[in-house]
């Protein structure tokens, strides 16, 4: 599916694709040694994914161990191309675009029914944060962390300082983003509600950053 330039892929974590990459998963493990076994499917998965999709959409021919990330802004192999992931227990999901349309961008899936601790708030809201209208109040939070999360993948690479990055250093004004400490617009996010088998009961959230440049964001 695409999307305003942008390509969303999804997967079930134990479907056809998980069996085509057998064949790479010792040559994975011995890339990546110290990953679980849950950690090294979806990683293997993602980048098949990637690459699956890289092929289907633009003829570009790439091998899945050869896709990893600068900084989570482009494909070392591939600089002209971005991609961000997540995944929950059963399926995982992906878009891809040419940086030449976007700067960056950040994807999160989240379980639309998943129960949020009390307090647990403190690590993700930000004062400011306004939601769309619309959202039911006892789906607020697992909007605003998905939200959140999408976001902050998006302006991960391009914020700088000693202190961590962290969820509530970004705010959201209805479907605008932007970083703590500054009202410059940063960046729009887009629920995505067409329907996916492999995402059904799950929250769908992109964020694309606007600017073609950024300085470097100061944590």
């Amino acid at each position: 599916m695409k999307i305003n330039n942008i390509i969303l892929s999804t997967c079930s974590i134990s479907g056809p694709l998980a069996k085509e990459l057998d064949d790479i998963r010792s040559q994975a493990q011995e890339k990546y040694p110290h990953f679980s076994e849950d950690r090294l499917k979806q990683w293997l998965l993602g980048r098949g994914l990637v690459a699956e999709t890289l092929k289907e959409n633009f003829s570009q021919a790439a091998n899945p161990l050869e896709l990893e990330q600068e900084n989570f802004e482009y494909i070392n192999a591939l600089p002209d191309f971005t991609y961000s992931l997540s995944h929950s227990k059963k399926s995982l999901a992906m878009i891809l675009t040419k940086r030449s349309d976007y700067l960056n961008i950040g994807l999160d899936i989240e379980d639309e029914k998943r129960i949020f601790k009390e307090g647990m708030e403190k690590y993700f809201v930000h004062d400011d944060d306004l939601l769309p209208d619309g959202i039911a109040a006892d789906k607020k939070f697992n909007y605003l962390w998905s939200i959140k999360e999408a976001c902050f993948k998006a302006l991960f690479p391009f914020v700088q300082g000693e202190t961590p990055f962290v969820l509530t250093d970004v705010w959201i004004n209805k479907n605008q983003f932007g970083f703590k400490g500054s009202t410059e617009v940063l960046g729009e996010w887009e629920e995505i509600k067409e329907s996916y088998d492999s995402l059904a009961g799950h929250i769908v959230i992109i964020a694309k950053v606007l600017p073609k440049s950024l300085k470097p964001l100061i944590k």
